[in-house]
């Protein structure tokens, strides 16, 4: 038969068929039950026919004593067996023949077996027994599946590679905060040896990551507006040591197929040095390097911030070296330094905690104060200031006298911002180096209008 072959009794059935022709009504009424039934049989046949060869498995059915009773084109075609196992009956031993080929290696796995062939083509056949002691071989092509299965390893192998041996901690929790998993870098950041101890440490006693307490407060406010947080910086503890670090951290949402979040997963990278950086970056611009006093650009930013507050009050002191010239000429660099810093040391201990003093450049400082009681106060400071100027300073076995002159403005009393009040504090200083020098003058307009 064209599809599969059958065992077939063909005497037996042109014998009942004579008998039923030549026979008597009851046996011709037999007779025709009997095609009846022929015909039935074929049609179930040729349906089976159809069926079994238009299905993606191959499919044979082994006789108890090992003979081929049925094959099916599929199968013919997945164990490249010759056309004529479609047509009569052979022995298993005739499939096995061909299939232990030298281009074919064929793995034993029990009842089942995998051929890989040449070209890549990888066949699976599964034996399965039957009741009546028969048995049946299930053919199937799984080369597509092994591929498939051969990608995702790689492509798993390659991200718990990465996983594993990324410098930077990664991590992936519970909403909750419970931990998932920890790779190498996040699990000796925070001072253990395996992943395992550091989820167990971690569930037991969560304890507080942040130092700064209200940096929870702060990533679950991120996390819940934005889904996500980007190059957090923050001051955090070593789980198990407690030691304070800095890191930058990123985190998102893995949500299910509803939205909701199941994980939160992120990476978390030590930003120590960058932060140690970035404060000796600040402490540099801010300083001066010579006397350690503010520099000018943190003055003006600390002046700016305060006047920009129409409720405020604030008292400017400049501050310029009445002898500092001759010191330079006479003594050369070394000892004009060595002025310079003694004089922004005297100027802190005159003014206090409280106040800003920052050297503006070459022997002009600038002194500010802020409050109303700084502002009432302004003529008792000013003075202070010129007494430690008057005071000798020691320069290479000598004693000099340097002085100083000041001119004084507040605000809001003699100017609406930065600029006027910088401008209104050097016309004082003005008029005070005109009258005698070592001296110091609050700002007036009628100052202004002299001048």
């Amino acid at each position: 038969m064209d599809g599969m072959s059958v065992t077939r009794h063909p005497m037996v059935l042109r014998q009942a068929r004579h008998d039923a022709e030549h026979g008597d009504p009851a046996t011709q009424r037999l007779a025709a039950e009997l095609d009846d039934a022929r015909r039935h049989l074929s049609q179930a046949h040729e349906q089976l026919r159809i069926t079994l060869n238009s299905i993606r498995h191959g499919i044979m059915i082994l006789g108890r004593g090992g003979t081929v009773q049925l094959c099916n084109a599929r199968a013919v075609e997945l164990l490249q067996l010759p056309s004529r196992f479609m047509e009569g009956e052979f022995d298993i031993q005739d499939v096995t023949a061909i299939l232990t080929t030298p281009d074919v290696m064929v793995s034993d796995g029990g009842d089942s077996a995998t051929i890989h062939r040449d070209d890549g083509q990888v066949i699976r056949i599964q034996l399965d027994s039957l009741a009546d002691g028969s048995k049946v071989l299930l053919v199937e092509d799984i080369t597509r599946e092994r591929r498939r299965e051969e990608s995702l390893y790689l492509a798993e192998s390659e991200n718990r590679g990465l996983f594993e041996n990324a410098v930077c901690g990664i991590y992936r929790d519970k909403p909750d905060g419970t931990p998932v998993r920890a790779n190498r870098a996040l699990v000796n950041f925070n001072g253990y040896e395996t992943e395992a101890e550091y989820r167990a440490a971690v569930q037991l006693n969560g304890g507080n990551w942040y130092v700064d307490l209200e940096r929870p407060a702060m990533f679950q406010q991120l996390m819940a507006t934005a889904g996500e947080v980007r190059d957090l910086v923050s001051e955090v503890y070593s789980h198990r040591t407690r030691k304070k670090l800095w890191i930058t951290e990123n985190a998102w949402y893995v949500r299910d197929h509803a939205g909701k979040p199941v994980y939160i997963e992120g990476t978390i990278q030590d930003a120590t040095e960058r932060v140690k950086g970035l404060a000796e970056i600040e402490r540099q611009a801010n300083t001066d390097p010579l006397t350690g006093a503010a520099s000018r650009f943190h003055f003006m930013n600390t002046l700016n911030a305060i006047t920009r507050n129409v409720s405020a009050a604030c008292v400017l002191f400049i501050v310029d070296l009445d002898q500092f010239k001759e010191v330079n000429d006479m003594l050369g660099h070394g000892a004009g330094d060595a002025v310079l810093k003694t004089v922004a040391g005297r100027l802190k201990s005159a003014t206090g905690d409280s106040a800003t003093v920052a050297r503006l450049g070459g022997d002009e400082f600038a002194v500010l104060m802020s409050g109303a009681s700084a502002t009432m106060q302004a003529d008792i400071t000013s003075a202070a200031i010129v007494r430690a100027m008057r005071q000798p300073i020691e320069i290479e076995g000598h004693n000099a006298v340097i002085g100083a002159s000041v001119g004084v403005a507040l605000f809001p009393a003699h100017a609406a911002n930065s600029e006027e009040l910088l401008n209104h504090a050097d016309v004082a200083l003005y008029h005070a180096k005109s009258n005698g020098k070592s001296k110091a003058c609050i700002f007036d307009h009628a100052m202004k209008r002299r001048l």
